[in-house]
């Protein structure tokens, strides 16, 4: 049985395709190569030229065999989000049949989409038109990168019913978009979002990214100034995280680059928060600011461990109580799919002790923080008690702070959080 407390489950929908890899990434993603180009070596976990069309056959046989499960098919859902990799990588035509698709398992009324180049008019091959009762006003999410957006991808996620991009900016500088590895230009990012709203897109965010090599105040300034005179109703501000086995690690170690010191990256974090909430954003999530009523309600899914799924390569699901995952290896995940349908493993079964801890450190992302009584109508103790000798040692360090029945990150906490979460993890 799945348990949905706030309206409505979420559902991601992994595309592990872009133009080129960036120096940073993590993520299962692969590079496709441009035409008449020669894919590089480590391409698609070192399988050679990624196939789109065989990948997303199984993305589609994956999300039927979905579809057709009882507790997936009696599930409201008030979020889909398509996300990277680079979803607009994908053909217009392609992008439009995976989206039918996960608006059909998603429980949203539709047909199906011809010509694609993938079998099947639906999410099941057969035009599939399911009607469940849906939460009002569904958020549907693609992520984009800027250069990779036309108008013909625009036409057709506003006619798939797409009513929130989310741009990858990440600076409005070209040199610190080099030392990333971004392809686009600032340029090319303030005409992607221009096309979007000529598109008719009201609801926006921008990605920006601080702690970046050779990145000062003013020039993060710069780009906070840039983001906002565009007047997006979302904006996420992430410091740079170096990840072990990035091409940006080994320039790291070979003193190719330099980060910004610990005090630097600090003080770029309170600029954005000065900075964007006097302009009319509301602080919600540590790196997330938005216009009233914007807030992302497939993250805010996430940070009030709700339940959602997640279809593709290397998807992650929380359901039922359990951490499922996908395979991230591209030709392991499409023989399981054509085999038997659900490629999901489990990672973890139902721990109401490891839920609690979750919900702590997930809760105190947001800057609401964890309302005691929402924690002890769902797991039957009060978070005082549970948490009480963590809390006081947090409290005394000037990290947290009780607010009435809530607890919350407190001005210094925010951009120290970890240290704060780690508290809450007893196993």
């Amino acid at each position: 049985m799945v348990t949905v407390t706030m309206g409505g489950a979420g559902l991601y929908v992994h595309v592990p395709f872009c133009r080129r890899k960036c120096l940073y990434c993590s993520f299962v993603s692969f590079p496709l190569p441009a035409a008449g180009a020669e894919a590089s070596p480590d391409c698609c976990n070192g399988y050679g030229v990624p196939d789109v069309p065989a990948y997303l056959a199984a993305l589609q046989r994956e999300m039927a065999v979905l579809a057709q499960r009882p507790d997936v098919r009696l599930t409201r859902f008030s979020s889909i989000y398509i996300g990277g990799g680079t979803p607009t990588v994908l053909a217009p035509e392609q992008l439009a049949a995976v989206l039918s698709w996960a608006r059909q398992l998603a429980g949203v009324t539709g047909t199906g989409v011809t010509g694609t180049g993938v079998t099947g008019t639906g999410v099941d091959g057969t035009g599939l038109d399911r009607r469940r009762e849906q939460v009002a006003g569904m958020e549907i999410t693609v992520e984009a990168n800027p250069g990779t957006l036309t108008p013909r991808h625009l036409q057709v996620l506003k006619e798939a019913g797409v009513n929130r991009l989310s741009l990858g900016v990440q600076s409005f500088h070209d040199h610190e978009l080099k030392v990333l590895g971004r392809l686009h230009t600032a340029d090319e990012a303030r005409q992607s979002f221009a096309l979007a709203r000529e598109a008719g897109f009201d609801n926006i965010n921008i990605d920006l990214m601080f702690g970046i090599p050779g990145q000062s105040e003013t020039s993060f300034y710069q780009s906070l100034q840039a983001a906002l005179r565009l007047h997006p109703e979302h904006l996420s501000c992430y410091g740079l995280t170096v990840e072990e086995g990035t091409p940006l690690e080994s320039l790291l170690q070979a003193g190719e680059y330099i980060l910004p010191g610990e005090e630097a990256e600090l003080a770029q974090f309170h600029l954005a928060r000065q900075l964007l909430t006097a302009a009319g954003y509301i602080h919600y999530e540590i790196s997330n600011y938005a216009r009233p009523g914007r807030e992302c309600r497939h993250n805010m899914l996430y940070w009030h461990l709700e339940p959602y799924l997640g279809v593709g390569l290397g998807a992650h699901s929380y359901w039922g109580g359990r951490r499922l995952a996908n395979p991230d290896r591209l030709e392991i995940y499409c023989r399981l799919v054509t085999g038997k349908g659900c490629p999901a493993e489990c990672e973890r079964e139902a721990d109401p002790a490891a839920d609690m801890d979750e919900a702590m450190f997930l809760g105190l992302r947001t800057l609401a923080g964890v309302d005691d009584a929402w924690f002890a109508k769902r797991f039957g103790h009060s978070l005082f008690n549970i948490y009480n000798d963590a809390i006081e040692r947090l409290v005394d360090k000037g990290l947290v702070y009780i607010a009435g029945q809530r607890l919350r990150l407190s001005e210094r906490g925010l951009p120290l959080a970890n240290q704060v979460f780690v508290e809450f993890l007893r196993a």
